[in-house]
């Protein structure tokens, strides 16, 4: 369990937050799918608030996150290795301020992952 609270503190990043642009996922990806070509970004405007800090400790350096689970103002991040082996951890983000979200708890694996996360009844 992380304990120091600077280093939940500095795990919220706001440097690249703003509007996020939309483009043309063809053009990105080389895949064909049906969109809506005239629509503008303005007509669905999407902002980026902050990013998480993916969790790094000395043999879980490689964590992806790849299920998030909101229940009221906290969201629920679980993270699992992009390598061999098992090590993830879970991290809970208050957003009761969606301006202003701030990590408060982190909790590290070093023998298990996890691919999904769900809050029910006070538990994980």
């Amino acid at each position: 369990m992380e304990t120091n609270e600077t280093l939940l503190e500095n795990s919220v990043v706001f440097d690249k937050a703003g509007v996020l642009a939309i483009y043309d996922e063809e053009n990105i990806a080389g895949k064909s799918y049906l969109t809506c070509k005239n629509d503008l970004a303005g007509d669905h405007p999407l902002a980026l608030v902050a990013q998480i800090d993916v969790p790094s400790f000395n043999g879980g350096n490689s964590l992806t996150d790849p299920h998030v689970d909101v229940y009221r103002v906290h969201a629920y991040v679980c993270y699992n290795t992009a390598e061999a082996g098992y090590v993830g951890g879970i991290d809970v983000i208050n957003v009761s301020n969606p301006n202003n979200p701030r990590v408060t708890a982190r909790l590290y694996y070093v023998n298990a992952d996890s691919n999904a996360i769900k809050y029910d009844n006070r538990y994980i």
